[in-house]
């Protein structure tokens, strides 16, 4: 049975990410000088990686971080608006570590299973998943057998959309680190591979506590996680060295 490889990335770093500020679909920010780093690494990263396909959402962080990967690899990026960053409504430009009850809230209700939870004028982890998976399925469905297909997005709409297709809930986004520049690579099948095993080119990274290394879901198809969040990049130390490190 063929399978698609995927190369699941979370854009560069900007500002926001730097001072700590909640950035969702209504902050369209660029690439602050490190993100653009981040961005050269990563395409560097996937330079020895057969790949076939690019996407993106359709937010600036993004496209900018897929310019650098178009530039090293010839292909062209396709945005999509269905794979922007959840819209955390009124939450959107506030500082993480200030004492926002909303926001608290809403983590506490994830942490119960509550997709439906959502910021004042935001959207729900539900309607999220529905429309990026939907164009992710549409775009896995397209792809050729055994085509690699890298897809360039965002923190929290990676951690939905893993936690959802790895069976694990809403509940279990909080198990999925996200890193600005990390990349999770998994394969996905419509239907089980068995005997699914590690060749000598792809060895997987350590894998995240609580995070099963494969689930069958006939909703959403057959995902194996090879290795979850690899050639995770650094902001600047503060002698100024950027240095790549491992999570």
């Amino acid at each position: 049975m063929a399978q698609r490889h995927l190369y699941i990335l979370r854009h560069g770093q900007t500002d926001y990410n730097l001072n700590h500020k909640i950035q969702g679909r209504g902050i369209n920010a660029p690439l602050n000088d490190t993100g653009r780093w981040q961005a050269t690494r990563v395409a560097e990263v996937l330079r020895k990686k057969p790949l076939e396909r690019l996407y993106s959402s359709g937010m600036d962080r993004a496209i900018q971080t897929a310019e650098a990967i178009e530039e090293v690899k010839g292909l062209q990026n396709s945005p999509f608006t269905e794979l922007d960053e959840m819209d955390f409504g009124r939450l959107e430009g506030l500082d993480y570590n200030d004492d926002q009850v909303e926001l608290q809230w809403m983590l506490q209700e994830w942490s119960k299973g509550n997709g439906e939870a959502r910021a004042t004028g935001g959207e729900s982890a539900i309607e999220v998943f529905e429309r990026a998976n939907t164009k992710f399925q549409e775009l896995l469905a397209s792809a050729g057998p055994d085509e690699s297909l890298a897809f360039v997005l965002h923190g929290r709409l990676i951690r939905i959309l893993m936690s959802q297709w790895m069976g694990l809930g809403y509940e279990g986004m909080s198990r999925f680190a996200h890193h600005n520049a990390c990349i999770n690579y998994l394969k996905w099948a419509p239907e089980p591979v068995l005997g699914t095993g590690q060749d000598d080119e792809e060895q997987p990274g350590e894998a995240q506590p609580g995070v099963p290394s494969q689930i069958y879901d006939e909703a959403f198809g057959h995902f194996e996680v090879v290795f979850l969040n690899e050639h995770t990049h650094a902001i600047p130390s503060e002698d100024g060295i950027i240095r790549e490190v491992r999570p």
